[in-house]
């Protein structure tokens, strides 16, 4: 089994969940509005807000966490700003 975390703004919320939905995942943890620090190169003049973003936990089967990695790398690929999406996989062991 494998643990993903996806970590995404929230421009791409309706993309990302129509992948789980798509791909019968129906158990996964959703955490909105989560604060987190990223550098960008805004230049010297420009001042953004600190921004917030979406994370999403899910421990699936392999062969179904491999279709959705690969799927958002696609969408991460067309992406002007590919910091806007992140995608971590690790294996998973249960502990009890």
């Amino acid at each position: 089994m494998k643990m993903i975390m996806i970590t995404y703004d929230r421009i791409l919320d309706h993309d990302v969940v129509a992948i789980l939905r798509e791909e019968h995942v129906s158990s996964y943890i959703k955490q909105e509005g989560v604060t987190g620090v990223n550098q960008r190169d805004i230049g010297r003049e420009q001042k953004i807000l600190p921004g917030t973003i979406t994370t999403i936990h899910c421990a699936l089967e392999d062969d179904v966490a491999r279709r959705i990695v690969d799927r958002l790398l696609s969408v991460k690929k067309g992406l002007t700003d590919p910091k806007a999406l992140g995608i971590f996989a690790w294996e998973l062991e249960e502990s009890g």
